[in-house]
């Protein structure tokens, strides 16, 4: 997850003449910054560490088109949506998620043609979807870019709080 937040981080900084079409702001109903309590039936705690909390969802569809998940994770920072991992395996599944991307938002950018990682950023939701070619697990991440900012902003404060330890 860290890495994945370092990934984020790095990107917005990319202009937003790269905004992509379709742009969602949320997930299959629950926008960002949405109160979890708002969703209390719907979601099952998964874990909880520090201020983020990961929930599966209730009677989730495990599909996205033709495209079979293995799993969808939900996160709420301080109770609030932020991100949403979806999970699925194999060659198959990757081709159909990443054709459902494509047609969804558009082409997206592939910063290494070499590596399977391709990103839409744009001013509300930066989507990444990347591939391990080691085990054929493929990752969707989509994230409000608002949440990105403010986890930046505390980390910042954070650590200008914490010059005095030294």
């Amino acid at each position: 997850m860290r890495a994945a937040l370092a990934l984020l981080l790095a990107f917005t900084l990319v202009p937003s003449s790269l905004a992509y079409q379709n742009e969602p702001d949320g997930f299959r109903g629950i926008k960002w910054g949405a109160d979890a309590a708002d969703f209390a039936d719907e979601l099952v705690l998964a874990t909880e560490e520090r201020s983020t909390a990961m929930y599966t969802r209730r009677a989730d569809k495990l599909a996205i088109g033709d495209a079979e998940l293995t799993d969808i994770r939900y996160f709420f920072y301080k109770g609030k949506f932020h991100s949403v991992t979806l999970t699925a395996r194999g060659n198959a599944n990757r081709r159909a998620l990443l054709n459902v991307l494509r047609v969804q938002f558009g082409q997206g950018i592939q910063p290494n043609r070499y590596i399977e990682r391709h990103i839409w950023s744009g001013p509300v939701t930066l989507i990444s979807f990347s591939c391990k070619t080691t085990d054929e697990d493929c990752t969707l991440f989509m994230t409000s870019t608002e949440s990105i900012r403010q986890k930046s902003l505390e980390q910042k404060q954070a650590g200008e709080k914490a010059k005095s330890d030294f």
